[in-house]
């Protein structure tokens, strides 16, 4: 594997102000264009920061607690990388790092959870490109009828995103005419908000 194509790490150094002599120190991982920031947990003198080396001058100890804390979040990183890389299909940073901070679960792209996140950017854009108000709450009625589906087919809160399958749509669409009580037309509206939510399936 390419690995320029791997998320990429660098340890960084940031103090309050120019004049402050403490620091904390961070990483920066990078992939596919994005940014994420976290903090080691680890502080040190700002002049003693030696960025090319990843060592704090003269601090051993704390010099070795820097790279074993970066080569335990650049594992926990890299590994999810690979597994959703073998899931197949696109992600981001942020499905990377939800993932590793256990908000999602490696399977993980939750159906559910994609769904919320649709609807959760539709809200701080409301006014805006067609998120309206009307239509934030038609795409939180499929939702509900989508969690309520899952009860009721797969006795299940959720889906993983991966296994939602032509069957799985197809069963939806039924229950939304039948135990759903939509008209044809109610229930197509709402099975294209699922495939927006699916994008490039189905």
């Amino acid at each position: 594997m390419d690995t320029n194509l791997l998320p990429q790490f660098i340890v960084f150094a940031k103090r309050k102000n120019s004049k402050d002599p403490s620091a904390k120190l961070y990483v920066k991982v990078t992939y596919n264009g994005d940014i994420h920031e976290r903090s080691l947990g680890i502080g040190c003198p700002y002049e003693l920061w030696e960025s090319e080396q990843m060592t704090i001058k003269d601090q051993p100890i704390q010099s070795a607690r820097v790279k074993q804390t970066l080569e335990e979040i650049k594992q926990k990183v890299i590994g999810i990388f690979h597994i959703l890389s073998q899931h197949g299909g696109t992600f981001s940073l942020k499905d990377i790092i939800e993932i590793t901070n256990g908000n999602r679960k490696p399977a993980g792209l939750s159906f559910c959870q994609c769904f919320e996140d649709v609807i959760a950017r539709m809200e701080k854009l409301k006014g805006y490109d067609g998120n309206s108000e009307a239509n934030i709450q038609k795409h939180k009625r499929c939702f509900d009828h989508f969690k309520t589906f899952c009860k009721l087919y797969y006795k299940s809160s959720d889906f993983s995103y991966h296994k939602i399958t032509r069957t799985v749509v197809d069963q939806l669409a039924e229950y939304l005419k039948t135990e759903g009580n939509c008209s044809h037309n109610t229930a197509m509206k709402y099975m294209q908000i699922v495939k927006k939510v699916l994008p490039n399936r189905h």
